[in-house]
């Protein structure tokens, strides 16, 4: 018993709202981007709302849970890239959460190769139905250093 509650202490002592909707959402997140990690398409689609829309770093917009599934049942099938995210900043509200991310896409999955490239992810989640619900994913694409000429 003392360990749970040594545990509890120290996630709320790292910010994190033990039984809130802080943790609720944070737990939302980490599920929704473990499931991208696992290509784990049932577990991503119950993190995402009807109504999500996909922008790509190229402008391509995508509307819709069905069209999403889609581009992850494609994506997913193709196993040689690794996405490596870090979170750069966590906005939250009572019903709204926004999160940036920048992330390194690797088409081979063994660390320092492949064709990396960099780019930014902002996911906004909201609460509905009691539940976090992914609503927008836009992706941008971070330029590769120009090499000296």
């Amino acid at each position: 018993m003392r360990l749970v509650g040594g545990l509890l202490l120290l996630l709320s002592l790292q910010g994190f709202a033990v039984g809130g909707e802080d943790a609720e959402f944070q737990h939302t997140l980490q599920r929704h981007l473990q499931a991208i990690a696992d290509r784990d398409l049932d577990t991503l689609l119950d993190t995402v709302s009807d109504q999500v829309d996909l922008i790509f770093p190229n402008g391509q917009l995508l509307r819709g849970k069905q069209a999403y599934r889609d581009f992850h049942v494609e994506w997913f099938g193709d196993d040689q890239w690794r996405l490596e995210p870090q979170v750069v900043r966590s906005t939250e509200s009572a019903e709204m959460a926004t999160v940036l991310l920048r992330y390194e896409l690797r088409d081979v999955p063994e660390p320092g190769q492949g064709n990396p490239r960099e780019a930014f992810l902002v996911l906004v989640f909201q609460l509905i139905d009691d539940r976090w619900q992914l609503v927008h994913d836009q992706n941008t694409r971070i330029p590769a250093p120009q090499a000296d000429r």
